[in-house]
C-alpha cells in the first residue's frame, strides 16, 4: 500500500481498541538522529510513538492554558464584586 499524497488525511492506527479513529496528516519533519534512534530502539511503529509523545505534550500545554484561564476568570470575578460582598 503506497502512502497518500502529501496533505491527505488518513485514519491513524490506535493502540487502544476503544479509542476513536484520529485523523492524521502526513508531513515531512526534520528530527535529530538521537530522537529517531531513541524511538526506533523500542521496535516498529516508532513514528506512532513519536506522535503519542507529541500528543502528550500538546495535552499538557492545553491543560495548563485552561487552568491559567480559569485562574484569571476567578481572579477577575473577585475584583468585580462590591467591597462588602466578599465572603
Amino acid at each position: 500500500m503506497s502512502p497518500p499524497p502529501d496533505g491527505e488525511a488518513i485514519p491513524a492506527r490506535r493502540r487502544k481498541a476503544a479509542a476513536e479513529a484520529e485523523i492524521v496528516t502526513l508531513v515531512t519533519l526534520p528530527l535529530s538522529n538521537r530522537v529517531i534512534e531513541y524511538f526506533q530502539a523500542d521496535g516498529d511503529d516508532w513514528q506512532g510513538r513519536i506522535n503519542e509523545a507529541l500528543n502528550l505534550i500538546v495535552n499538557r500545554h492545553q491543560a495548563r492554558e485552561a487552568k491559567k484561564r480559569a485562574r484569571l476568570r476567578a481572579r477577575n470575578s473577585i475584583r468585580r464584586r462590591p467591597p462588602g460582598a466578599r465572603a
